[in-house]
């Protein structure tokens, strides 16, 4: 099993960066408030403004999102090092690397399952 010292470091870096994931949604939101405010008020665009501002609506849900992905991701890495289990491959069972850890602190698979699986998801595309 990894390290405590490891792991705290693993879970204090996961907690930051869901710090700021929130902190980013929250100004996200706000300037999502302020531009549909903005659209109200001009109301009666030309068709291209709508079709900008629709796309613009689009690429932010899009990246919200992403956004609440990560956040699942973080959530449930943070779950896992709470029950004791963190950094075990949900494939295999066999401990993640600590290199990989450290990168990608919300992996679930070590390399070996995780190449495995890409594999698999191109053969069947």
């Amino acid at each position: 099993m990894l390290q405590k010292t490891i792991s705290r470091e693993i879970e204090s870096k996961l907690r930051t960066r869901k710090e700021e994931i929130i902190s980013c949604i929250k100004r996200e939101m706000k300037k999502s408030m302020a531009a549909e405010s903005r659209q109200v008020m001009g109301a009666g665009q030309e068709e291209c403004d709508c079709a900008a501002s629709s796309h613009s609506d689009y690429m932010h849900f899009m990246n919200l999102s992403s956004r609440h992905v990560i956040m699942r991701q973080i959530e449930r890495a943070l779950q896992k090092i709470a029950e004791g289990n963190y950094g075990l491959c949900e494939e295999c069972g066999v401990e993640i690397g600590e290199e990989r850890l450290r990168i990608l602190p919300v992996a679930v698979y070590c390399r070996d399952c995780q190449e495995l699986l890409e594999e698999r998801h191109e053969i069947c595309q």
